[in-house]
């Protein structure tokens, strides 16, 4: 029925979350269902029985203000949308990285305590220069793009205003071009492993930063599909 998405656009851009909305319209259908099977038997046509159901369920208006009127069904992003759209992605960013940063080193920890790397680097120890060089390049490049498009779809969903979404995209792709993380393990245990993780401004920053907010929008190219009704 056209009502029930008209209903669901208008509890998503009046603050509900998007799950509440979507379980509610789910039962209002099944309800809806039941009285028009009600109305049929009764002797209606098909269409006829489902816009008296609508009308057994209330006016438009009384079944958004049963849902509106209940702030704790208010989505995150409408309680929070500076907090939610402009700083979460970049903290859950930062986040992840530290904490990256603190098993790498636990790793290498655990590596010399158990001998394998007694005093500084071993062959074995070297095997992993590969894999840790992936895990930073997807850490520093690849999952900001996901967090920051992320929080562009949730956005979407949620029929939420797209300025402090893009605005934190923006910030999160600044930081993230900027930051500059690099892993050496030694082959030979007289020369110490290193992990260096520092920031830096150049050309080939603000073109990363570019190219990855470029990525980030990607969401928006495929709006109809984020926004299209689905309940």
């Amino acid at each position: 029925m056209q009502q029930f998405e008209a209903l669901a656009e208008r509890l998503l851009r009046e603050g509900v979350a998007h799950r509440h909305v979507r379980r509610y319209i789910a039962e209002l259908r099944d309800h809806a269902e039941d009285a028009a099977q009600a109305e049929m038997r009764r002797g209606l046509n098909a269409q006829d029985a489902e816009a008296s159901a609508f009308i057994r369920l209330g006016t438009l208006d009384d079944l958004a203000r049963g849902m509106t009127a209940r702030g704790e069904l208010r989505a995150m992003s409408a309680r929070f949308p500076k907090f939610w759209g402009g700083g979460l992605p970049v903290l859950v960013w930062i986040g992840i990285l530290v904490a990256s940063g603190f098993v790498l080193a636990g790793i290498v920890s655990v590596l010399r305590a158990s001998g394998v790397a007694p005093n500084g680097g071993s062959p074995f120890l070297a095997t992993l220069q590969a894999p840790a060089e992936a895990v930073i390049m997807v850490i520093t490049r690849a999952l900001p793009v996901v967090l920051g498009g992320a929080a562009l779809v949730m956005a979407l969903q949620q029929r939420s205003a797209m300025r402090w979404p893009l605005i934190g995209a923006g910030v999160l792709a600044a930081t993230a071009a900027a930051v500059h993380a690099t892993v050496r393990f030694s082959t030979t245990p007289d020369t110490l492993s290193s992990l260096n993780l520092g920031v830096g401004i150049s050309p080939e920053t603000v073109l990363r930063a570019g190219v990855m907010f470029a990525a980030m929008l990607t969401p928006l190219l495929l709006q109809k599909r984020f926004t299209r009704p689905g309940f």
